[in-house]
């Protein structure tokens, strides 16, 4: 969950320089770390949302967890959340295209 998470919130990247967004931001004052680190940080929140809600279901499946391993299990969502947020931002910032960016990430993903 956490792959495809990171993988589609960065697809936003490519539609932004296509629309001209993404050179308006780069535009600005801000240096490129703090845009970079802002989407990333993004994606990761939202992956890692999205795993902490679904964790207690592991309990359904012979995993049960509680407060401490909860929230250990999440603190490992996000590490990991981080790490592909910041490879799909890596390989959508360099893609030409939406096509093109989601055959490499299928790839990778396989």
């Amino acid at each position: 969950m956490i792959v495809f998470t990171a993988v589609f919130a960065t697809i936003g990247i490519v539609d932004d320089r296509r629309d001209g967004f993404l050179g308006a931001a780069l535009a600005t004052p801000a240096p490129r770390w703090a845009i970079v680190a802002g989407v990333t940080l993004g994606v990761t929140a939202i992956a890692t949302a999205q795993a902490a809600i679904l964790l207690p279901l592991a309990r359904w499946v012979g995993y049960p967890l509680g407060f401490a391993e909860w929230l250990a299990a999440t603190a490992v969502c996000g590490l990991i959340s981080t790490g592909c947020a910041a490879a799909g931002l890596a390989v959508a910032w360099r893609a030409d295209s939406a096509q093109g960016y989601h055959g490499f990430m299928n790839a990778v993903i396989v």
